[in-house]
C-alpha cells in the first residue's frame, strides 16, 4: 500500500491554486496566493483526507495506520 503525505499533497494543491489565481489576474501572485489557499482550504482539505483514510480509500502518513479503513471495520462489527 502506498502511503501519501498530507503536507506534500497540500503544498501541490496550494501551488495549483497559486497558478490558477495568477493566470486569472495576469501576474504572479506569489506567496500571498499560497497563504490564501491555506487560509481558505487547508482545514477542509485535512478533513476530506481524514475521511479518505477512515474509509480506506487512500492512506495518509499523518493519520494512524490502524485507523485506515476504520469506518468499514466498524460497520462490519
Amino acid at each position: 500500500m502506498h502511503v501519501l503525505s498530507l503536507y506534500e499533497e497540500g503544498q501541490r494543491e496550494a501551488e495549483r491554486h497559486k497558478w490558477i489565481q495568477s493566470q486569472k489576474y495576469g501576474r504572479d501572485l506569489g506567496p500571498e496566493a499560497l497563504e490564501d489557499w491555506y487560509k481558505q482550504y487547508w482545514p477542509l482539505f485535512c478533513r476530506l483526507k481524514c475521511l479518505e483514510h477512515l474509509h480506506g480509500w487512500r492512506s495518509w502518513n499523518e493519520f494512524a495506520p490502524e485507523d485506515f479503513g476504520l469506518i468499514g471495520k466498524l460497520l462490519r462489527d
